[in-house]
């Protein structure tokens, strides 16, 4: 019962995103949107739940009910620009990894932040999207109901997949995406290249070569690989906590027996403050025993002792926005990469 209940309560979410899409592209005018049963089928819910759904819209004075006529779009609503604005708006969607973040860590909220700001100052609409699935047919399924222009995927590891992303292009929803390089798509990419060279520059003059990493499998691996490079006339030492939980890593940094022996850290941002807060526990002197490196660009917290790679988010924000309202506007798509070089910024350490 538990499980259908959810179901209902996640496909009426559904419904009023994809009733919402077309309110904002109805332009001021009145248009009829899917009845209740229309609904109920697309969806496959029950009337009930659809009828529910279209209901709160009407009381949000977002749809207008006219009986024997149907429920239409609602002219008067305030947050609608007439119908007489040219262009139309494009309807952008912010997806985040996976889609089912509930909870947003610093990194992803300074992201999400300059995303938004860019698509607003780019005159299209934006809908931040919660992915009710991770089976790639229920998320293309998810994603196409919408009706967007077009898509920014902050991606993952695992999502997407390159077959997802040529669905979607063939769907009319084309997608930008950010953190990955990935050469069958246009994506925007950050690289730890040159700050990743100056970090080893420093640490072997100051002859730090054990190092321990605990970062979220979010994080690529080559953004290390300019710095392991670098190091390797020291022949370094590297312990890599594997990807986990964020419970079950941080258990494993910490029971290590030599944890607060290694001459730098590597952190994501969310392991920034734990680790932190353990090494200042155990009396590790983060000004000249054992630095941290946020990896994330983490500034959360003022009294972050230590390296940050510091990642030009607005830039590449706006960068990625440009690329899609090109390709909204009819240019062809093209598996294009625009890269962007992070610089290393030492925080407290004099």
């Amino acid at each position: 019962m538990a499980g259908k209940q959810k179901d209902e309560l996640t496909s009426a979410l559904a419904i009023r995103y994809y009733i919402m899409d077309i309110v904002y592209r109805s332009g001021g005018a009145s248009i009829r949107v899917p009845s209740s049963n229309e609904l109920a089928a697309l969806f496959g819910v029950t009337r009930q739940t659809a009828k529910c759904a279209l209901e709160r819209l009407i009381r949000e004075n977002y749809l207008i009910g006219r009986r024997g006529s149907g429920t239409f779009t609602n002219p008067m609503a305030a947050s609608l620009e007439p119908a007489s604005s040219k262009p139309a708006r494009k309807l952008v969607s912010l997806l985040y990894q996976e889609g089912d973040f509930f909870y947003y860590n610093y990194t992803a909220g300074c992201i999400l932040s300059h995303l938004g700001l860019a698509v607003a100052e780019a005159g299209a609409f934006q809908h931040p999207l919660t992915l009710h699935s991770r089976a790639e047919e229920e998320i293309f399924r998810e994603i196409t109901l919408l009706n967007l222009d077009g898509l920014l995927w902050c991606a993952s590891n695992r999502c997407p997949s390159p077959a997802l992303l040529a669905r979607l292009l063939d769907a009319g929803v084309p997608t930008v995406l950010l953190h990955r390089r990935r050469e069958d798509v246009c994506c925007v990419y950050y690289t730890h290249d040159t700050a990743g060279r100056e970090l080893a520059t420093i640490f072997r003059a100051e002859k730090r070569r054990r190092f321990l990493v605990i970062a979220p499998s979010h994080i690529p691996e080559e953004y290390l690989a300019s710095f392991r490079a670098a190091m390797e006339p020291d022949a370094p030492e590297f312990q890599v906590i594997p990807p986990n939980s964020e419970t079950v890593m941080l258990r494993q940094a910490f029971e290590l027996p030599d944890a607060d022996l290694y001459d730098a850290i590597f952190l994501g941002a969310s392991f920034v403050l734990p680790v932190m807060a353990e090494l200042e526990r155990r009396g590790v002197d983060l000004r000249r025993k054992c630095r941290l490196v946020a990896l994330e660009g983490f500034t959360g917290y003022q009294e972050f002792t230590g390296y940050r790679f510091v990642q030009p988010l607005a830039a590449g924000a706006k960068q990625a926005v440009a690329a899609l309202m090109r390709i909204m506007n009819g240019a062809p798509y093209e598996p294009r990469q625009y890269t962007f070089e992070n610089q290393l910024k030492p925080s407290n350490l004099e």
